[in-house]
């Protein structure tokens, strides 16, 4: 069989051509792959940070039973509460208030990292940012 002048040329641009779309074809492939690891990476680490708050939050609850079961006063086991909660979450300094039977105050009860006011310390139900937690139902940070 003889072979066509040039025919040699065509068959060398047929087999770069496809060799050409088989590459795109890869690197498409190899993209959506990365995309999904990557969005199965951040899920991974979103359920490690849900996993540790957890942890967090089961050692913090150990310590208060540990803290109740070790006294049965008050001011302790709040101060224990607090201490870990504060750590937990991050906090520089907070106070924990306990509502006054028959009045519309709290009064504090522990205190974490605080030096300007003493134990104690009133405050009126209405007043902010109590107000504000109060009527969310949630704790305010």
């Amino acid at each position: 069989m003889a072979t066509q002048p040039g025919g040699s040329l065509l068959d060398l641009a047929s087999v770069l051509l496809v060799t050409s779309v088989l590459l795109v074809i890869a690197f498409v492939l190899l993209t959506i792959s990365l995309m999904r690891l990557r969005r199965t990476t951040r899920q991974l680490q979103l359920a490690l940070a849900d996993e540790s708050g957890a942890r967090d939050r089961a050692a913090l609850l150990l310590a208060i039973a540990s803290a109740v079961n070790s006294s049965l006063a008050l001011e302790e086991v709040l101060n224990v509460a607090l201490t870990h909660a504060g750590r937990i979450m991050g906090a520089v300094a907070g106070a924990m208030y306990l509502v006054t039977p028959g009045k519309a105050e709290m009064r504090r009860q522990a205190e974490y990292n605080l030096k300007n006011r003493a134990r104690g310390a009133v405050r009126h139900l209405e007043e902010e940012p109590l107000s504000t937690a109060l009527a969310a139902m949630r704790p305010l940070v």
